[in-house]
């Protein structure tokens, strides 16, 4: 699951003010986009989320799976994908980190229950 780094009032409240900025249309074209990388590099399966570790620590899914480290891996995986995901939206879009992140939990689904 995705941390977020702001609550999920100011990312719903920041959405429908991002409304002003950008144009439904390519809101939801954003949207698609952000899905598609997301669901890319960043598999719903444990088992491939750690082939992807391990081979760029150079290690083997075994030695990853028994190390006491596998959760900190993860994490820091899933963190270096958001950062560079979060990154190339705010300079392609030229929105701020909050608006960055208001699109990715809207997307995702995360702004669905509060």
């Amino acid at each position: 699951m995705i941390k977020l780094p702001y609550n999920k009032i100011e990312l719903l409240t920041t959405l429908i003010g991002i409304e002003k900025k950008i144009s439904v249309k390519k809101l939801k074209k954003v949207g698609e986009e952000i899905k598609a990388e997301l669901k890319d590099r960043l598999p719903d399966d444990e088992k491939s989320i750690n082939t992807i570790i391990a081979k760029q620590n150079g290690i083997s899914v075994e030695a990853l799976i028994n190390s006491p480290n596998l959760k900190l891996l993860q994490s820091q995986y899933q963190d270096s994908i958001l950062t560079d995901v979060v990154g190339k939206l705010e300079t392609k879009l030229k929105l701020d980190n909050k608006e960055v992140w208001a699109l990715l939990a809207g997307a995702s689904g995360m702004l669905d229950s509060l």
